[in-house]
């Protein structure tokens, strides 16, 4: 293929995306319903209980649920056009999270989505990273000799 010929489809693609992602924007963000549904839905077997604690973030395209009930864990929701990817992680000790400018990272052993990036004011940035801590010791193990 000569090099004018494959120049000229990588841009074609561009345009052809660009396009379709202004003509078919999905404008639906997170909310709280909607991540109850889609972590009921893609985890059946969590009992999602009123101590369980719903962040969004605040472009909407994100959400931690931080699982207390009887599985403890945390599910990672990320909007992906008008589809939702759930991750729900029982081994909180393997997940890294780190504050960001504005708001949490979480950086999971995935190949398919191995960071997600939540956008949160202060005070939920803050009230996130202590609930994900409390999870974190309860999971901790003790040292063994």
């Amino acid at each position: 293929m000569p090099l004018f010929q494959f120049i000229g489809s990588i841009i074609a693609v561009a345009i052809v995306a660009w396009i379709a992602s202004r003509l078919f924007h999905n404008p639906n963000k997170l909310t709280v319903d909607r991540v109850i549904r889609n972590t009921a839905r893609y985890c059946p077997h969590l009992n999602l209980e009123a101590n369980s604690e719903v962040f969004i973030s605040e472009a909407g395209d994100s959400a931690a649920v931080v699982l207390l009930g009887d599985h403890k864990g945390i599910a990672l929701l990320t909007a992906l056009g008008d589809r939702v990817v759930v991750r729900e992680i029982t081994e909180t000790t393997k997940v890294k999270t780190m504050k960001t400018k504005t708001g949490v990272a979480f950086d999971i052993d995935d190949f398919t989505q191995p960071k997600i990036e939540m956008q949160l004011q202060e005070d939920a940035c803050n009230s996130l990273l202590n609930a994900f801590q409390r999870l974190t010791k309860s999971h901790s193990e003790p040292v063994h000799a």
